[in-house]
């Protein structure tokens, strides 16, 4: 790192970001799927602004959250990878009251997520 970068708190050149993207083309290329995956992504995004208020207006939020399921096994913070927990279905319910929403049915990165906190995933509050 060079003296000029040491004041703004640059991480070291280890500390860098998964290249997820290659990793994925790559991955799936590997099993032979011919053309490398594609992203969508747009030039330019439309944007509407809302007609009503937020507070009267309903919104989508995706997550890969998945309510809890007990007949599914253990889906605590920090239980393993449970595939059996998986869940197909749109969800839908009020912000106004405690969702019973977990993780462990995905695989996530478990050393910087933190699975006991909803905010983490689900970020309602």
């Amino acid at each position: 790192m060079s003296d000029q970068e040491e004041g703004f708190g640059f991480a070291p050149e280890h500390d860098a970001p998964i290249p997820y993207m290659t990793r994925i083309r790559d991955y799936y290329q590997t099993l032979g799927y011919g053309a490398p995956y594609r992203w969508a992504h747009y030039a330019e995004v439309p944007f509407a602004p809302l007609k009503k208020k937020l507070a009267e207006s309903r919104i989508g939020l995706i997550t890969t959250a998945a309510p809890y399921q007990p007949d599914k096994g253990d889906q605590g913070p920090g239980a393993p990878y449970n595939g059996g927990a998986k869940f197909y279905r749109v969800y839908s319910g009020e912000i106004g009251r405690d969702h019973d929403l977990r993780i462990s049915h995905i695989g996530y990165d478990r050393h910087n997520t933190v699975p006991e906190d909803l905010n983490a995933y689900f970020p309602l509050a």
